[in-house]
């Protein structure tokens, strides 16, 4: 972990202000709230997508048939 990284992970105003959540990712991942919060208001804060989760859908929404992407799947591109 960067020096840095670990300063911010150990500040003691993110702390204090309860800006930590946790987030999903493969794993549970921490994530910091946005910069500007409401009070009446939780950010949303959900999964993660996996590496290629929504390729199959946006190659289709470029013009790629099935079986262009069906090709490219097996040749390890998607």
């Amino acid at each position: 972990m960067h020096e840095w990284a670990e300063e911010v992970w150990e500040h003691l105003q993110l702390k204090a202000c309860n800006r930590w959540r946790d987030g999903f990712a493969a794993d549970r991942l921490a994530m910091l709230l946005p910069p500007m919060t409401r009070p009446d208001y939780e950010a949303r804060i959900s999964a993660v997508p996996a590496s290629g989760e929504h390729s199959e859908r946006i190659f289709g929404e470029l013009g790629q048939s099935r079986g262009d992407i069906a090709t490219l799947r097996e040749a390890g591109v998607v």
